[in-house]
């Protein structure tokens, strides 16, 4: 199963919303969701969210939000089965500026 861990290296709290989604045969988002949350983190601190699903292709989008109300980024990434780190988790990094990059 697939894990998603997202480390803030900032001095304020973010919520992040994530949605993981079966890619099209075009590589846009199908209707085919397998999840859908929000994960919080605190200052300098780090939150995972554990097997959220299983190893397979997706397209992950995000929201990230300072104090779970200013929009500072909001992007997407896609997942392939054997991209994660050792450990089994699909990492990201929040920045100073409120960025969210996949590690």
């Amino acid at each position: 199963m697939l894990s998603v861990v997202v480390f803030n290296h900032s001095e304020s709290p973010y919520t992040i919303e994530v949605t993981l989604s079966r890619p099209a045969r075009d590589g846009s988002r199908s209707d085919a969701r397998v999840f859908s949350g929000q994960i919080d983190v605190e200052p300098d601190g780090q939150t995972a969210r554990d097997d959220v699903a299983e190893k397979r292709r997706y397209l992950v989008e995000y929201s990230v939000f300072e104090d779970n109300s200013s929009l500072t980024d909001q992007d997407h990434v896609h997942y392939y089965p054997g991209d994660e780190d050792e450990s089994g988790t699909l990492a990201f990094d929040i920045d100073p500026s409120g960025t969210m990059t996949r590690r």
